[in-house]
């Protein structure tokens, strides 16, 4: 027979001794359903763990330019979000650029220091690039002979360029 429990029927297995009016068993599955996360969302107290041999976590926006987002906050206020922007799809890999962004102490957003460009993969970096170690390196690797540069702007202005040309080293 199904038990009501706060506006949905749960059915009793056949095997399950417990009768219809079972007061403790009705109380104790309407608790348990009761403590499930909403499919329409809601707020997880606990850690939540996905444990599958590939686990994924899937933001998938159901319209056109809406953004995909992790926020990470302290006391509700925003401190950091990564995620694809809401940039046009419009062909040819535009749009969904991945980004970095991050926020003030009243959860205002301050900048976004990191974009990815989904077409190209270009990386850009709004703010200075520091590599810590006893032996820095950056390397530029083509796959082919190419120019391979470093250029050095002021304003939009190129000033310095650093390269290797695209003879091909032998």
């Amino acid at each position: 027979m199904p038990v009501p429990t706060g506006g949905r029927m749960i059915q009793r297995a056949p095997n399950d001794p417990a009768g219809p009016n079972d007061l403790t068993r009705q109380a104790y599955v309407a608790a348990q359903v009761a403590l499930r996360l909403a499919l329409t969302g809601g707020t997880l107290s606990g850690n939540l763990t996905i444990a599958a041999a590939a686990p994924v976590l899937v933001l998938d926006a159901t319209g056109a330019l809406a953004p995909r987002s992790v926020a990470y906050r302290t006391t509700g206020l925003d401190r950091w979000r990564a995620g694809a922007d809401a940039a046009t799809e419009s062909g040819g890999d535009a749009g969904s650029n991945y980004f970095i962004e991050r926020y003030n102490d009243a959860g205002a957003i301050i900048d976004r220091p990191l974009d990815i460009a989904r077409a190209t993969g270009s990386l850009t970096l709004s703010a200075s690039m520091t590599i810590a170690a006893a032996s820095p390196n950056i390397t530029l690797n083509a796959a082919s002979p190419a120019v391979r540069g470093i250029t050095l702007s002021t304003a939009g202005t190129n000033r310095w360029w650093f390269y290797a040309n695209s003879t091909a080293e032998g």
